[in-house]
């Protein structure tokens, strides 16, 4: 929490450590060793994770108990299904970038995307563009109503100590706009 912000973090985790790995006590008890709120974490599985359902919801759900988030991560370019979506309890679910890239120009796609958003709406998770890299791209999923997005064209990845001063930058920014 540097100069008093707190930050929340979101890791993803392969389908080996789900399987071979307890994750969730280890995710938790590290969690209560460094005196972070589980609140502040969220969990990234993908849809290869998210087929084995009897497997991984014991852990999932002792996860998301404690108050760390579940997303579903490059949705669209695996086999889950919305059972599984739905069983699982994701509270997020991210598009996969073959889906967002150049989505200005693909109605088929920005269709896709209603479609995923709307589920959402229904089910109660939050939607994530992933790999937004373009402003057309940017501004297409504003239009049809996607807000929280991720991709080089925001934010490319960076060191720690880079954090601090990139977040001072983009409050400045914006309190210009």
């Amino acid at each position: 929490a540097q100069g008093g912000q707190l930050i929340p973090i979101a890791i993803n985790i392969s389908p080996r450590e789900m399987a071979q790995v307890e994750i969730d006590k280890l995710l938790l008890s590290t969690l209560e060793a460094c005196r972070i709120e589980p609140g502040m974490l969220t969990v990234e599985i993908t849809e290869e994770v998210a087929l084995d359902v009897d497997a991984v919801q014991g852990k999932i759900a002792n996860m998301a108990r404690a108050g760390v988030s579940i997303a579903l991560d490059d949705f669209g370019v695996g086999y889950s299904g919305l059972g599984a979506l739905r069983q699982l309890g994701a509270a997020c679910v991210k598009v996969d970038r073959s889906f967002i890239t150049d989505i200005a120009r693909s109605t088929r796609n920005q269709d896709l995307m209603r479609a995923v958003l709307s589920l959402g709406r229904s089910f109660g998770f939050e939607v994530v563009a992933e790999g937004v890299e373009h402003e057309a791209d940017r501004q297409t999923l504003i239009a049809i109503g996607c807000h929280a997005m991720q991709g080089y064209l925001l934010a490319r990845p960076m060191p720690e100590a880079d954090l601090p001063a990139w977040l001072h930058a983009r409050n400045a920014q914006a309190s210009h706009a």
